[in-house]
């Protein structure tokens, strides 16, 4: 696979992100950037073909099931009432409300604020491996009258 900065040929070693861009990188244009999977191939063994392949690691965030009611209980255990919270954490009450009753999930944001303030658990984290086969391809002289036609497909 060829360094997407310099161009190496068959020199891309790493899948890196420079200001949330991802690329292929060969060890000298890797420097600086993070690292954030390997390049290696894959061979079918029935067509004895090599396919590039990409291993990263992505981290997932997910929040809990019964969010609304861990918030209630804990709201409720501290004696809190709706609007109360909501002023602490700088939300609107009737947000806070709807997700008490799950009718919306919190934003990443909204739970972590809750869980500070609570001191309950509503966002987990986990990071998996991902490993994409055929995910990067090249093509000779491309142009932007080539994303034109893309775009008109």
């Amino acid at each position: 696979m060829d360094c997407e900065i310099c161009g190496r040929k068959d020199g891309a070693m790493f899948y890196i992100s420079i200001e949330g861009a991802r690329m292929s990188a060969c060890g000298n244009c890797s420097r600086g950037a993070q690292i954030i999977g390997k390049i290696g191939s894959v061979i079918d063994e029935r067509t004895k073909v090599s396919t590039p392949t990409i291993e990263f690691k992505e981290k997932e965030t997910e929040i809990v099931d019964n969010y609304g009611k861990i918030i209630k209980d804990a709201r409720m255990h501290r004696m809190l009432e709706l609007k109360d919270l909501a002023k602490q954490i700088n939300e609107n009450e009737a947000y806070l409300k709807h997700i008490e009753n799950e009718k919306i999930m919190p934003t990443i944001k909204t739970a972590k604020k809750l869980e500070k303030e609570l001191g309950i658990k509503l966002v987990n984290e986990s990071t998996v491996i991902v490993s994409e086969t055929n995910t990067i391809t090249k093509k000779e002289n491309f142009s932007l009258q080539d994303t034109m036609e893309k775009d008109d497909e």
